[in-house]
């Protein structure tokens, strides 16, 4: 019996390692198929054969992906494939090609609406209309500032498109935009086939090389990391390093009627304390932005006074030790409540944050720091939310929108989106699915499904998601595929089927730093770094030389920072590491690191300062600040001045703040106040019965203590 309890066990383990690996894009079986059969069809010379297959994906399945071959790590577009396929078909088949689509290309391209444009440039490319439609879209691309997308527009024309005509005006704006984005082979192998080609420009007839010549020559200003993260930090680094020695002041933002959480353990039901609120905060302007969930707090760093609030019923109530949350605001919240992260991002004065709204889903809002006024209508049901979404993700303001991560509803909640609202309006632009993961996770109980938060960065024209599967994809402008790539699973402590339990909050967090060309993406516990080219995805460079893969981590490990100065990238976590950016190949990219001992637990977020790194840990009895140099090195440990572990800390002037899941603490350099001596209690009087003459009875009086025997009294 024992023996087939084990060959259980490890047939459910087999199982969940395979499941494990399942990190799903947006794929179909019928697209690897199609693609093999229009190969097959070519090689035998049967165009008609070949092209009804390719063209077949570009109309049935143009927004899936496919594996480059069976063991690569890279995903590319299935039309993309397809257009480079049908253009290098020679010329007999080209002529087929055209006799059947050209009269339908020109008549889509005909309707003159952009989407039209989009679908000849995509679906038809290697017709004449095809290929005045894709210069179109460049064009569309270049006047809306995503130039990277213009690039890869005008590419396909100039490289692939069969007619091999392609006019000097294309070629002239490539050139340019290949000098502004100082992507100087690409310009060379350009000028190397076109620099004589002349063009009009300003009036003037010159050539393609001359025009390239005087833009290259002007100097371009310096493209920075462009990321957003709730544990990530790119602005500027405090130049103050405080060190707290007492509590300033104080809120608590868990209420006593909070719902207990309950957890099915088998045949039991147990009752335990909520987890406390994962929320990730904000500083603007000296005020602190906390998002609760229910409403959005702004408190005065440095008194700690309530500002506004916004989203709240009841209001807060203000008391003289400070405001409090009012009465039953987290008592009728489901249990997912507690699993789920809170964000507010701010951007030129206007906070974006995430709100539990409708008892399953949080919708996406948008309020003035300065007075707490909503700008978008939260009363619209098509303002901020997407109807089968729950929006888990930290916002990140790009252009002129809003681009949120979030989660299927319900029984989808395994499954990646993005979503991109207008940042004027809050109305919804698209929606892209990025990834689901599929795994068995039998050790997790009902209620206890974390919300994955995907985190994204975004530079030039693309748009870089990181889900927490591992999976890394690249978006353009509109939310279209570029390439995707995933990283293989972490390692597991435990071979059988109950350390699945941890794997799935492992790469959740995961920050992305677009870098101007290659993106940096760090894995949760802070073990590994990646690089990769953020044009084509490829690069797979890993910075401390090892094996791709990671430990699973417990849930107080997954929140750590990153902060980026000039060069140096720090990263606070289970281990504190910085990273030299420029990550040389061949070489591990790590400049310093230090690890926490085996009695010291990370928890909340560490802070960055000019001179010094604040690494906040939790103890059994007493919490601890360790202070460290940027260098990792000259340790100092500081008590911790409140019962409560730390937690998210961020600094306002000399204010060091912490933004724990229970209380918020604002501390001060001051010495906590000595505690005054309590007056002598004196006796009180005897009643005045009006008998003056009834004694009053003595008070006992205590025996005298006497002093110990000393030894030779003993003796």
């Amino acid at each position: 019996m024992r023996t087939a309890s084990c060959l259980l066990l490890l047939a459910l383990g087999a199982a969940a390692q395979t499941a494990s690996e399942g990190v799903l894009f947006e794929e179909d079986p019928a697209v690897p198929e199609l693609l093999e059969k229009g190969d097959r069809a070519a090689k035998a010379q049967d165009w008609r054969g070949a092209m009804d297959a390719w063209q077949r994906i570009l109309e049935q399945y143009p927004d899936r992906v496919v594996a480059e071959n069976e063991d690569s790590v890279l995903w590319t577009p299935a039309d993309q494939i397809c257009r480079r396929r049908l253009a290098r078909l020679p010329a007999e088949a080209l002529a087929l090609y055209n006799a059947r689509y050209a009269a339908v290309a020109e008549q889509t391209l005909a309707r003159g609406d952009r989407e039209s444009t989009r679908r000849t440039a995509t679906r038809f490319f290697c017709t004449p209309a095809g290929g005045r439609a894709m210069e179109a879209l460049g064009s569309e691309y270049e006047a809306s500032g995503a130039f990277e997308m213009a690039v890869r527009c005008w590419e396909e024309v100039v490289d692939l498109h069969p007619s091999g005509t392609v006019r000097p005006e294309t070629v002239a704006r490539l050139a340019l935009l290949y000098a502004r984005l100082g992507l100087k082979d690409r310009l060379a192998a350009l000028l190397a086939r076109f620099a004589t080609m002349t063009v009009r420009a300003r009036g003037e007839m010159t050539t393609v090389g001359e025009l390239a010549g005087r833009v290259e020559k002007a100097e371009l200003p310096a493209r920075g990391p462009v990321s957003v993260g709730p544990d990530l930090t790119l602005g500027d680094i405090p130049g103050e390093s405080p060190i707290p020695r007492s509590v300033k002041w104080r809120l608590s933002i868990m209420s006593r009627d909070a719902a207990p959480r309950v957890e099915e353990r088998g045949w039991r039901v147990v009752e335990r304390a909520p987890l406390g609120l994962q929320t990730y905060p904000a500083l603007s302007g000296g005020r602190l932005l906390v998002n609760i969930g229910r409403g959005l707090m702004a408190i005065d760093a440095q008194s700690g006074e309530l500002r506004w609030t916004s989203g709240f019923s009841p209001r807060p109530a203000v008391t003289p030790a400070g405001p409090s949350l009012p009465a039953g605001v987290f008592q009728a919240v489901p249990q997912e409540f507690w699993y789920h992260r809170f964000y507010v991002t701010v951007q030129d004065g206007i906070a974006y944050w995430n709100l539990w709204d409708k008892g399953k889903a949080a919708r996406l809002c948008a309020t003035r720091v300065e007075d707490g006024r909503a700008v978008w209508d939260w009363t619209d049901d098509r303002t901020g939310v997407v109807p089968d979404l729950d929006l888990t993700g930290p916002p990140l303001v790009w252009r002129d929108r809003v681009l949120v991560g979030g989660v299927g509803k319900e029984q989808k909640g395994s499954e990646a989106w993005i979503a991109a609202f207008s940042r004027g309006t809050g109305k919804l632009l698209w929606k892209r699915f990025l990834a689901s993961y599929e795994a068995t996770n039998m050790g997790r109980a009902p209620g206890q499904r974390p919300a994955y938060a995907p985190v994204i960065a975004a530079g030039g024209s693309h748009i870089y998601v990181c889900t927490n599967n591992g999976a890394l994809v690249c978006l353009d402008h509109d939310g279209g595929f570029v390439w995707a790539t995933k990283y293989l699973p972490p390692e597991r402590r435990n071979p059988m089927w109950w350390a699945e339990m941890g794997f799935a909050e492992t790469w959740d967090l995961s920050p992305v730093i677009f870098l101007g060309e290659d993106v940096l993406f760090v894995s949760t516990d802070g073990r590994h770094c990646f690089r990769v080219n953020g044009r084509t995805g490829r690069g797979y460079l890993k910075t401390d030389g090892s094996l791709p893969s990671m430990q699973v981590v417990a849930r107080e490990d997954c929140k750590h920072l990153v902060a980026v100065d000039g060069e140096v990238l720090t990263l606070i976590g289970r281990e504190c590491k910085t990273f030299d950016m420029e990550m040389r190949r061949r070489r591990s990219g790590i400049l310093h690191v230090k690890e926490l001992s085996a009695r010291q637990t990370y928890c909340g977020r560490g802070l960055v300062t000019k001179d010094s790194v604040y690494v906040p840990v939790r103890r059994k009895k007493e919490h601890e600040l360790l202070v460290f140099d940027r260098e990792m090195d000259n340790p100092r440990t500081i008590p911790w001045p409140a019962a409560t572990p730390p937690g998210i800390l961020l600094l306002s002037g000399r204010t060091l703040i912490s933004v724990s899941p229970t209380e918020i603490l604002g501390l001060s350099e001051d010495p906590p106040p000595e505690a005054p001596e309590k007056p002598p209690e004196e006796t009180p009087a005897p009643p005045d019965d009006g008998d003056t003459d009834k004694p009053v009875p003595e008070e006992e009086s205590e025996p005298p203590v006497e002093d110990p025997p000393s030894p030779e009294d003993e003796r």
